[in-house]
């Protein structure tokens, strides 16, 4: 049986205007153009789509009056049919390669000078960058970890973000290289400053000194930079924040001295070795990470002027011990002074103990100087705390429990004292030895004072405690004015 042709079925689709020149005859050229520009008519097209003689396998495109059969696959395996033309889609390309992963490494100088950070390609090298300088150092290379142990190989490849560690090694010679450019006679007088960021082991302090020894003028030496390097008690700063200054004469020509901020603690000296007995000459000293002082550190410190250590809790005995021209005592943080911490510094005037609980035997004994002592949280003043300080007039303490025997003896210019409401525990002869005149004793609330002597012996004007007459004042002492506080 023949089967019947279907009729051929027209889009409507045309050639747009500026294509209607002959750029392609279909009769002639057996290559199309790369690309040709079709319109649409819509209401031709979807009129002649939805015809019963659709035929599915191919479409009749009239073009300039010429016919041109189309395989229906151009539509229907992908030319997409637009209001403005039909084209065939390219094939897609390969997907873009991902992009390079990204580290970035760092370079820590260690107080040399700046090196960039580098970014680098994930599974290539770090390129080395040229050696830094650092004042009074020479380069000892790359390490990978601060600990400074492992040399690091730049032919290794990069997995990850890290930072590598500048290493250096002190050069003593430099340092006494820039201090003898300080030859001027007009200035022979004056201190040289020095300022230093190194490791602070051992054989770096020693040298150090050593050169400082070798010159005939005064230092004024900063060491806040400097890192811990020494072994346990070496001298130096220890590998636990311990400093041990030793002994050495280089030491004697230091004035003025910044100990390094990591620096915890203060080693002990001992009676006849002082810690810092060698610095003869040193006039001021801070510490701003130091929190313990050993005892004996700074004993018999003759020149020593001014003290400043922000963080210290606490202060071992006799640490100042006749520090005999010190003048100014800073410690904000301070809870506890032990023994004769300030004993006989003589000419101590400015103290500064806003957190101090407790107050030791002597810790203040033989400051003639001091004019004034407040202690708003001190609980506990210990046996002749202030003894003979002749230059006291007031004293503060308004959260004290207990006073010591002999705390106030001698001391001849005491006028006032401020305490709290409830009248503390007085040990003997508190007051003995201030002479004549009057004490005035401030109180929130007179009564507590003035009920019964057996209150620790605080009824007015009385010299007697209830308990066997003790004598709770002492001889020759001031008479005693309870005063409420205005």
């Amino acid at each position: 049986m023949r089967r019947r042709a279907q009729k051929p079925v027209a889009l409507g689709l045309e050639l747009a205007p500026q294509n209607r020149v002959n750029e392609w005859s279909f009769a002639e050229d057996k290559t199309p153009p790369k690309s040709i520009e079709l319109t649409l008519n819509k209401e031709k097209a979807m009129k002649n789509l939805s015809s019963p003689g659709f035929n599915r396998r191919h479409i009749i495109l009239r073009l300039n009056g010429s016919l041109v059969l189309l395989l229906i696959a151009l539509i229907f395996a992908g030319c997409p049919v637009g209001p403005t033309g039909i084209s065939k889609e390219e094939p897609p390309d390969d997907p873009p390669a991902p992009d390079p992963v990204i580290y970035t490494v760092t370079f820590n100088v260690n107080g040399g000078e700046n090196v960039p950070s580098q970014t680098v390609e994930e599974g290539q090298k770090v390129s080395r960058p040229a050696d830094p300088t650092k004042r009074f150092h020479s380069f000892a290379g790359w390490y990978s970890g601060q600990a400074l142990s492992e040399v690091y190989d730049f032919e290794t490849l990069v997995t990850g973000p890290f930072t590598l560690y500048a290493g250096w090694t002190f050069k003593a010679a430099a340092v006494q290289d820039y201090l003898e450019e300080f030859d001027d006679e007009d200035e022979a007088n004056e201190p040289v400053e020095l300022v230093l960021d190194t490791t602070l082991s051992g054989e770096n302090w020693n040298a150090l000194l050593g050169v400082i020894a070798s010159q005939d003028r005064n230092i004024k030496l900063d060491l806040s930079a400097c890192g811990r390097g020494g072994q346990r008690s070496s001298n130096g700063l220890d590998e636990n924040g311990t400093f041990n200054p030793g002994g050495n004469t280089g030491a004697s020509k230091i004035v003025f001295l910044v100990l390094p901020k990591k620096a915890k603690a203060i080693g002990e000296g001992s009676p006849f070795s002082p810690a810092f007995g060698s610095f003869g000459a040193l006039e001021t000293l801070e510490g701003g990470g130091v929190e313990t002082i050993g005892g004996f550190a700074f004993s018999d410190c003759t020149r020593l002027k001014s003290v400043k250590f922000p963080k210290v809790t606490s202060i071992g005995d006799t640490a100042f011990y006749k520090c005999t021209n010190l003048e100014s005592a800073d410690f904000p943080m301070t809870r506890s002074i032990a023994s004769s911490v300030f004993s006989n510094c003589g000419s101590l005037k400015n103290i500064n103990f806003p957190a101090v609980i407790f107050i030791a035997n002597n810790a203040f004994s033989g400051c003639g100087g001091l004019k004034s002592a407040d202690f708003p949280k001190a609980q506990s003043l210990g046996y002749a705390a202030f003894q003979n300080c002749d230059g006291l007039k007031s004293s503060s303490f308004p959260l004290v429990e207990s006073i010591g025997e002999l705390a106030f003896s001698n001391c001849i210019s005491l006028e006032g004292l401020t305490l709290g409401g409830k009248p503390p525990a007085l040990g003997g002869d508190v007051f003995a030895g201030t002479g004549s005149g009057k004490i005035t004793v401030e109180v929130p609330d007179v009564s507590p004072y003035t009920a019964s002597i057996s209150q620790g012996g605080w009824g007015v004007n009385e010299d007697t405690f209830a308990s066997g007459n003790e004598p709770k004042y002492g001889a020759n002492h001031k008479r005693i004015e309870i005063a409420q506080k205005q």
